[in-house]
């Protein structure tokens, strides 16, 4: 009788340690994938920001270069319409150089045009860095938001298993070890690749502001 006892008992705690391992195993492979995936969509997301933002800062010193070239243009324009209106009685009687200065007037006027039009794309595209670069912010908070809910959920489930828990717990502190880790290297690579873009660089230069990225990326 008690040998049979012995047997029921022995069985029943092998049932019951298969279905803890059981539970373990689900649990923490589930929240581990789902952790996977959404770190991964984080350091994406972290990557196109920052690509964003050193475009923006690009874009920032060629709006810069344009507006000083605007600036040269317009003194231009002024001193040749002093120089018109101060020497028209001058030169009333040649028409040929009134009509070279007007012609000078109108084709500087044409430039100080295209660089306005310039200027003016630059500006509506740093605008709509800085709206994806918001977009991207909020994808990211939820993200994140669905990491803490998803661990909230998870925990629930095994609230009663130490080892998942433990494990869960372990998981999510090293995630974000391992994002905040990577997030130096990716910025340095999105400002590598945001400058090769940018700069045309090919042939020698490329292969060696690329070698020089490199070593930035690693010490």
């Amino acid at each position: 009788m008690n040998k049979n006892l012995l047997d029921h008992l022995a069985r029943y705690i092998k049932m019951l340690q298969k279905s803890t391992w059981g539970k373990f195993l689900s649990y923490s492979l589930q929240f581990l994938s789902k952790l996977i995936i959404s770190s991964y969509k984080l350091l994406q997301i972290f990557f196109k920001a920052r690509m964003l933002i050193y475009e923006n800062h690009f874009l920032a010193k060629e709006e810069l270069i344009l507006e000083k070239k605007l600036l040269v243009q317009a003194r231009k324009i002024v001193v040749l319409d002093k120089l018109i209106g101060k020497n028209s009685k001058i030169y009333c009687h040649n028409w040929v150089l009134l009509d070279l200065l007007r012609q000078r007037v109108l084709l500087i006027s044409e430039r100080m045009d295209a660089i306005i039009r310039q200027i003016s794309f630059i500006s509506d595209k740093q605008q709509l860095n800085q709206n994806l670069r918001y977009s991207l912010m909020l994808e990211s908070y939820l993200i994140e938001s669905d990491i803490v809910k998803q661990f909230s959920i998870y925990v629930d489930k095994c609230h009663d298993n130490f080892l998942s828990l433990s494990l869960m717990v372990w998981l999510k502190r090293r995630a974000c070890r391992i994002r905040a880790y990577l997030y130096t290297p990716i910025d340095r690579y999105a400002q590598y690749r945001t400058m090769v873009q940018k700069r045309n660089l090919v042939g020698f230069k490329f292969w060696i502001y690329s070698l020089y990225c490199l070593v930035k990326l690693f010490f």
